[in-house]
């Protein structure tokens, strides 16, 4: 854990359209290697809450094998140093995802308005398990299952806290104590959360062409690495997988002048000429064949 971070780096690939697309645990994924190599402290916290969140859930499992439904005395008191400890490292996770989120949703928006052209306006939300912020119960469960809207410039201007999200998180898990009991596992934390990307409000994970979802996929990539930059001092590594051949031409040429001050991109193409000719003759253009690594011919002319 303590190599995390020394080497920074962004990775594309061509199926990070599944940021979108796919299913919650590749966006809490994603969020979890971005903010463990600028965080320390947030990867030491997300390692505990894992170990905690394992040793609560066994325990929950066991009393649900031994039938016990409702929240007794006896299960309270085996759950409360479990309830309380868990509370303390997820509320350090939760509350370092959402003002992260805040952050990235400001860079991924400007990204995303040069990759489309200003034609559409990305919107980028964290959906924690349970309200972190001034919204009740009721006003955080309609707009997570998209029923309504919360004031966007409250939630623009929310700093989560950590001390405040650990006492709601211990308060939510007793009174919903009876239903996990039930479940024989934890239901609310920071292992149950998402993100929500939109454009022009509309959920891109349900509503999204291919296009607009690789679009975001794109510009969240490009705000993660902006994001890397300013908290660190430092451009991370920019690794690009075969990427190009995804993009047209215009999402092509975004991402090439994204790289102006990254100190070292390492891209991987099977065409070359997806790549404009002033980037060609500033790259160095090695060619993989059969295992032996060489200076490819073509770069050569170009250079």
């Amino acid at each position: 854990m303590d190599l995390v971070g020394v080497l920074r780096s962004v990775l594309f690939l061509p199926e990070d359209v599944e940021l979108v697309a796919g299913a919650p645990s590749e966006r809490r994924r994603y969020l979890d290697i971005a903010l463990c190599q600028i965080d320390p402290p947030y990867c030491r916290a997300l390692s505990a809450y894992q170990k905690v969140l394992s040793q609560r859930n066994s325990l929950l499992k066991s009393l649900r094998d031994q039938e016990v439904r409702a929240p007794s005395t006896s299960a309270n008191r085996q759950l409360e140093y479990w309830d309380t400890t868990l509370a303390q490292h997820g509320a350090i996770v939760l509350a370092r995802r959402q003002n992260y989120v805040t952050e990235l949703n400001a860079l991924a928006r400007r990204r995303h308005n040069e990759l489309t052209g200003g034609r559409e306006t990305l919107r980028v939300e964290y959906l924690p398990s349970f309200s972190l912020g001034p919204a009740d119960d009721d006003e955080f469960r309609r707009w997570k299952t998209g029923e309504a809207a919360l004031p966007q410039a409250g939630m623009d201007e929310f700093v989560a806290d950590s001390v405040q999200i650990a006492e709601r998180f211990v308060e939510k898990i007793t009174r919903r104590r009876s239903r996990e009991l039930a479940a024989g596992i934890t239901l609310y934390g920071p292992h149950r959360d998402d993100l929500r990307l939109l454009a022009d409000g509309r959920d891109l994970r349900a509503y999204g062409s291919r296009g607009q979802q690789r679009s975001a996929a794109v510009a969240l990539k490009l705000a993660e690495m902006y994001a890397m930059t300013e908290a660190t001092g430092t451009a991370p590594v920019l690794l690009l997988d075969d990427v190009m051949s995804e993009l047209d031409a215009k999402r092509r040429n975004t991402l090439l002048a994204a790289l102006n001050g990254v100190n070292q991109a390492i891209l991987t193409t099977t065409d070359w000429d997806d790549f404009a000719l002033d980037f060609r003759k500033s790259a160095l253009c090695l060619q993989v064949r059969a295992g032996d690594i060489t200076l490819a011919a073509d770069a050569v002319e170009d250079q």
